[in-house]
């Protein structure tokens, strides 16, 4: 399927998360470049830049593309959350928190934020002195 030359961009999305899986990050991104070249404001595929990006551990340019996303579309949970988990990984509780609650609250029913918040509850209980037994 990786060697058919895909026309549409939603092909050329499925092969850029075919190629990221595979570990082939910048044949991944150019994917996502030529599906971005028809539309530059398609938060769909800015978002999952970002979320290619953040696999591959490039956390801050996967910033970049979620902060990018919430430019456009600033209500865009999926990229909301994403942001949560990178500040959560860069150690900024507040800026995570703030993201998750911003889920939570546009989305009361997202269970990833749900757990998030738990993951954020438990860590303010250690540096407490409140940690489990």
């Amino acid at each position: 399927a990786l060697e058919l030359d895909f026309g549409c961009t939603e092909a050329l999305g499925v092969k850029a998360l075919i190629l990221s899986k595979k570990g082939q990050l910048d044949a991944s991104l150019a994917c996502i470049d030529s599906a971005l070249s028809s539309n530059p404001k398609f938060v769909f595929w800015i978002h999952k830049k970002g979320i290619i990006y953040s696999k591959h551990g490039k956390l801050e340019k996967a910033l970049g593309c979620f902060n990018m996303t919430l430019q456009i579309n600033p209500q865009f949970v999926r990229s909301i959350y994403h942001k949560g988990k990178i500040w959560f990984s860069f150690g900024d509780l507040r800026k995570a928190s703030e993201c998750f609650d911003n889920v939570v609250r546009l989305d009361p029913g997202h269970r990833g934020a749900r757990r998030w918040f738990q993951k954020f509850q438990r860590n303010q209980k250690r540096k407490r002195g409140y940690g489990y037994i």
